[in-house]
């Protein structure tokens, strides 16, 4: 299991780029807590930091770990509906990157969900699943963040949203967020 390293103090915080011929898919959840309701939002990017496609998600009634699950559930179906075998998936729940990296037993809160992202993962669709800092994902931070104005569904976005295009530029040249603790 890849995490971010554990790092007291400031420090630059960046995307990464997969090796040669590889995929990754950056997701992320969003809770309103006022609202009691969940957003998603992901995209998977290729080797040459290209948008391959992205996907907003607005789940409805639950909550901020459910929102993260599903986030990572639906673009790895994403990923396998557009053949893609060769997946990182980069999370920032550590909680979600350990339930996918173990299978827990049948009477577990979200064994449905799991099983289905477990059956990916033995499939051979998913390669490795990574805890990233939001800063690290921030594009699929602002993607759960804009599933807030939509309706309840999914909702796939070939082309990524004029607001997302700064954000991966960013992520282009390799420039970074600081993090300050």
């Amino acid at each position: 299991m890849e995490v971010d390293r554990i790092v007291r103090g400031p420090r630059w915080i960046h995307w990464e780029k997969p090796p040669p011929g590889m995929f990754i898919l950056n997701t992320n959840g969003a809770f309103k807590s006022r609202l009691g309701v969940a957003f998603a939002g992901g995209l998977i990017h290729n080797d040459d930091v290209g948008w391959i496609v992205g996907f907003l998600l607005n789940i409805g009634c639950a909550d901020s770990v459910q929102a993260e699950l599903w986030g990572t559930h639906k673009g790895q179906m994403l990923a396998k509906r557009l053949n893609i075998r060769t997946l990182i998936v980069e999370v920032d729940a550590m909680v979600v990157v350990c339930w996918l990296q173990r299978p827990y037993m049948a009477d577990h809160y979200f064994y449905n969900i799991l099983q289905d992202s477990w059956n990916l993962i033995a499939e051979g669709w998913v390669l490795e699943i990574c805890h990233r800092h939001r800063e690290r994902n921030s594009c699929a931070d602002h993607l759960a963040n804009l599933a807030q104005s939509r309706e309840p569904r999914l909702e796939v976005l070939e082309e990524p949203p004029a607001s997302s295009i700064p954000l991966l530029q960013v992520d282009a040249c390799g420039k970074g967020f600081l993090r300050l603790h």
